[in-house]
């Protein structure tokens, strides 16, 4: 079932407001990025990432 998600974007002057987020998976076969960087077998290294304000819309 696919969630409705709403995001903002914040801006001042010439600021972006963004969330820092970091994750790591269990292993690298579990990870989107490691598979993208060519990494195979083993632990995944963890990722840094940011990402808009925002959440899961609810109903009313």
């Amino acid at each position: 079932m696919r969630v409705p998600r709403a995001a903002a974007v914040v801006v001042e002057g010439r600021r972006v407001l963004v969330i820092k987020r970091y994750r790591r998976k269990e292993s690298a076969e579990d990870c989107v990025k490691c598979a993208d960087d060519g990494r195979r077998g083993g632990w995944c290294p963890g990722h840094h990432y940011a990402v808009l304000p925002g959440g899961h819309v609810e109903v009313g």
